[in-house]
Formats: C-alpha cells, structure tokens, sequence
C-alpha cells in the first residue's frame, strides 16, 4: 500500500500497485509495469492486447528489428510454427521449413504421418509456391499475360494421315479434302517412258488444336 506523493507519513490511499493473493500466492499488478531486463516464464503467457516496440529502417535493418520471433532458429530442413490458429477439424500455422521455406500451412486434425495438407510458401529461390489452385475472386486485374486455359489453343498438330485415289487417273480430276483436311503430299504413277507420269492420288492430314487438354480438328469457314 502507499499514501499520497509528497506524504510520506499520511494515511494509505486507495492505490494497489501490487497485491498477493494468500490463498494461491498470485501476484497483481494494478498499474502499468516496466521491465529492463528480459521476462522469462516456464508457463502460458495471457494478454489482452500485445504490442511490439517497432522502429523503421531499410531494408536489411529488418534483420534486426523488435519483432516477433522464434528464439531458437529453424534447424535445417526442420519444420517450425511461428503463429498457429487452432480450427475444429484443421490447423492453420504461419512457418517454414529450415533454411528453405516459409508460409502458410495446413495440417487436418486426423493426419497420422508427417507432412501437410496444404501449403503455400516462398522458397529460397524467391519463387512463390502453392500446393493447391489460386483461385482470383476478381479477374478485372488479368490482361494478355494472364488467360484462362479454357480459352486459349495451347498446341497445334497434324493428326492421322490418310490417302485418295481417283477411280480412274486417265482423266482430269478434282477432290475436295472437306473440313479442316490438308494435304500433305501426292501419288505419282508411272505411265510408261514415252509420257509424263500421272497425279494418282494425294495425302492429306487433319489440322488439330488443343484446348485445355482435350484436341478438336479445326472446322472450315
């Protein structure tokens, strides 16, 4: 208990800076506390509201800022949480990977072998990766970088040859190949060496394209 500033022989007043609990023997603070020196707790740490001494610097200087941390660095290749979210059939952790990656993660609450059961990291590459589908919910920002794969043709081919040859090759003839049939080659025939030898038939390939995986033969206009 204390009496008022400048009082030292007065009554006590209504301030309680400090109190212990007799029958447990928990200790109070009543007002506000400061520390110089390193906390060190065996026991849950419980806070209503927590708060970094943060500064500003350059880039690098974040190295070495007041932030949060694990006090004990990521051994290589070992997997460690730095924030975890606990769900009712998931759990959901801000981490890494020792010396590798780090990122979002999720392990379901009935996994019995180690690994997750989804990702999305930067490695140590700088390359951002994700173990399922991005999945935009606005697509205004997409230009001709960017392209649904079912809109676009991702591959060209010539499919299965095929052949035609005219009933008779003694008269002049024509063959229309239909739709999207090329050709892609012709039949000559040797008519003796006293004439000129004669078109007997021709080959011809359907153009195909891909589209998300599945190929179509291109249609004529």
């Amino acid at each position: 208990m204390l009496t008022n500033s400048g009082d030292s022989l007065g009554t006590w007043n209504s301030l309680r800076p400090l109190t212990i609990n007799n029958a447990n023997g928990a200790v109070s603070i009543g007002n506000s506390l400061t520390v110089n020196g390193d906390i060190g707790t065996n026991a849950w740490v419980y806070a209503n509201r927590f708060a970094i001494n943060s500064s500003t610097g350059m880039w690098i200087n974040m190295r070495d800022q007041n932030v949060i941390f694990g006090r004990n660095a990521v051994s290589t290749d070992g997997a460690q949480a730095l924030l975890r979210q606990d769900h009712a059939d998931r759990k959901f952790f801000i981490g890494g990977l020792g010396n590798s990656q780090f990122g979002f993660y999720m392990i379901n609450n009935s996994r019995t072998a180690n690994g997750t059961d989804g990702q999305a990291f930067l490695n140590s590459s700088g390359n951002f990766q994700c173990g399922g589908q991005i999945v935009p919910a606005n697509y205004s920002n997409f230009d001709s970088r960017y392209a649904l794969k079912t809109a676009y043709i991702s591959s060209v081919r010539l499919g299965s040859a095929a052949s035609y040859k005219p009933s008779s090759n003694g008269v002049s003839w024509t063959q229309n190949l239909g739709s999207g049939l090329v050709m892609t080659g012709i039949i000559v025939q040797e008519t003796g060496s006293n004439s000129a030898d004669n078109i007997g038939g021709i080959y011809y390939r359907p153009v195909q394209y891909c589209i998300n995986g599945t190929w179509y033969t291109a249609a004529s206009v």
